[in-house]
């Protein structure tokens, strides 16, 4: 006999609470998958990028502090994350319910 034909005789309990998901729950779960992904393209897209075509050592001219330019750099695309998230968010929630 294996663990799970007896639990599903009801005749050992599982350690495992049962889990039940909704429609939302579903798709949260696949929006946040989808802008994890696209982040991180985003990031490698706009920062590691401009180090491999060299285009950034022309940004490093400037009189601007290395390290604020990655910071600004990443602030604009978790930004931009945040506001399409929210965007999608309601979105989805408009055409769930209604």
């Amino acid at each position: 006999m294996d663990l799970f034909w007896l639990v599903q005789q009801n005749l050992v309990k599982c350690c495992f609470p049962e889990i039940k998901l909704s429609t939302i729950a579903v798709a949260g779960m696949l929006l946040r998958a989808v802008f994890i992904i696209w982040q991180g393209v985003l990031i490698a897209k706009i920062i590691i990028e401009e180090y491999q075509n060299r285009t950034i050592a022309l940004l490093f001219r400037y009189p601007i502090d290395r390290a604020k330019l990655i910071y600004a750099k990443i602030a604009v695309i978790f930004g931009s994350m945040f506001a399409f998230y929210i965007l999608s968010s309601i979105f989805q929630h408009i055409s769930i319910f209604y």
